[in-house]
């Protein structure tokens, strides 16, 4: 159920990043951008409690360490394209920059919760 609920938030903050767009000032940015947070921040929390359920006592420590490291390298490389987004290809328009950014990244993030919710869906017997 978990990986559900991580595709489905991030389904749902497609829409409230695309409202980026739409924006006329800046307390509406803001706005549009805690939404944005709130939403992405439910699905990473369950990421901890999935990493626990599906990995052997016995990896864990190693797989914790590789998905902070990859948080981390995510956490950095976001500003960095979205920034390089916004000088060569939007021309300086920031917010655009950040929307181009996030959907692709939010629908891969989809598409691979829906794969782990599919596997680790219970398969019905098989008729004989």
């Amino acid at each position: 159920m978990r990986p559900l609920i991580m595709g489905v938030c991030a389904l749902l903050a497609i829409p409230a990043i695309l409202m980026l767009f739409s924006t006329a000032s800046l307390p509406q940015a803001f706005v549009v951008v805690g939404l944005f947070l709130f939403i992405t921040c439910t699905a990473n929390a369950l990421v901890p409690t999935m990493l626990q359920d599906l990995t052997p006592a016995a990896l864990r420590a190693r797989i914790f360490a590789l998905w902070s490291f990859v948080v981390s390298v995510f956490s950095a490389l976001g500003p960095l394209l979205a920034g390089f987004i916004s000088t060569w290809v939007v021309q300086g328009h920031l917010l655009s920059a950040i929307t181009v950014t996030a959907v692709p990244a939010l629908l891969v993030s989809a598409w691979c919760a829906w794969g782990l919710f599919q596997r680790s869906r219970p398969q019905a017997a098989l008729p004989r």
